[in-house]
């Protein structure tokens, strides 16, 4: 009842609340967004009286807030980490993909104000530093943290510190807002729409640890279109703990598929060191094998300027630029630490046509 009253009765402001509790407009502001930088005893009680009082934001001065910031020429804010923890220093640019993801966070944040300081994690813990110390110092709160080498890995940080996102789903602990592409839905559409072009036996090839490194996002996706069109053979599902040529020609003589489905793939005949060389493109020129008369090959994780193969670009661009939105609207909410309720925001990949694919019914 006595909420319907305060309701009825004038709106309160952050003036009135400000005056009650004998402080500056502002430090009610930045207690009510739990700053940091105010005390506890003084965050408490002001939070305390605003919920006495019936004090709730008003929607609309928000949103002319959030306007005029949009119209006003950009201040140069804070530095925003790019955490990497891979074992060697630039370990984490091997695939094209990685560094699109920077990009994307690179743009955005110059947009909103701040600028992304590439850090190699393991150099602060290798020093004897204290990390969190480090961070801070340089004026670093916000945390980007790329997709580990490994699934399931640990990182220790005095997170409390900081507002973090992780890309992917390598990270497993701690539980951190995740931002990446919606693995599970391009493997399904991607099938769906390698059916609509006329295959007819569709495989799936990659290792047990990209799948893994994706909450198993390719295989399921992958079985899930397959069966929705009645189509799915175990056969066709080359899922091994490592790809070796040997078993992967015999497999294809044997299973006769007309489309691959396969991970990352860059092609680029002057450079056979790429690790992001395709293997069972190779493998299968090498034995005879044309691609696309013979097989056609689609990628997954397609980088946005290929031009052999086709597949699916996870619009990597998009995934960056949403995780430092995430982050931009942690710092400004000052909500530090490991989240109660993280979230996982996903980023929609786009079919992209290439030569590598040859439906059957144009051959």
């Amino acid at each position: 009842m006595a909420h319907k009253e305060l309701i009825k009765g004038p709106r309160v402001t952050l003036a009135n609340v400000a005056k009650a509790a004998n402080v500056h407009h502002t430090t009610v502001s930045r207690s009510l967004r739990n700053d940091p930088a105010i005390s506890i005893r003084t965050k408490e009680k002001v939070q305390a009286l605003a919920d006495k009082m019936g004090y709730h934001p008003d929607p609309m001065l928000s949103a002319l807030a959030a306007y005029r910031q949009r119209s006003e020429p950009v201040k140069f804010r804070s530095s925003i980490a790019w955490l990497t923890n891979f074992p060697e220093e630039n370990g984490w640019s091997y695939r094209k993909i990685m560094t699109e993801y920077l990009q994307g966070a690179e743009s955005r944040a110059e947009q909103l104000g701040y600028s992304i300081d590439v850090i190699w994690f393991r150099s602060l813990i290798s020093k004897d530093r204290n990390p969190e110390s480090t961070l801070i110092a340089r004026g670093i709160r916000g945390l980007l943290l790329p997709p580990q080498l490994a699934a399931h890995t640990h990182i220790q940080l005095q997170w409390n510190q900081f507002a973090a996102v992780s890309f992917g789903f390598t990270l497993r602990r701690p539980p951190l807002h995740t931002v990446s592409n919606y693995q599970y839905g391009s493997i399904f559409r991607l099938t769906q729409h390698l059916a609509e072009l006329g295959f007819r036996r569709i495989a799936l090839a990659c290792t047990e640890q990209s799948d893994v490194r994706l909450d198993y996002s390719w295989s399921a996706g992958f079985r899930a279109a397959l069966a929705s069109l009645g189509l799915f053979s175990p056969k066709l599902l080359h899922l091994a703990k490592t790809l070796e040529e040997k078993a992967f020609i015999k497999w294809f003589k044997k299973e006769t598929p007309d489309v691959i489905i396969v991970d990352a793939a860059i092609r680029n005949p002057n450079d056979l060191s790429n690790p992001e060389q395709n293997k069972i493109y190779h493998w299968l020129t090498e034995s005879g094998v044309k691609i696309p008369e013979d097989v056609s090959i689609a990628a997954l994780a397609l980088p946005s300027e290929e031009n052999f193969f086709g597949g699916v670009t996870e619009n990597a661009h998009a995934v960056g630029s949403a995780a430092v939105d995430l982050i931009s609207g942690s710092l400004l909410r000052n909500e530090l630490g490991i989240p109660t309720i993280p979230t996982r925001t996903l980023i929609e990949g786009t079919y992209k046509p290439g030569h590598s694919i040859n439906p059957p019914r144009e051959k």
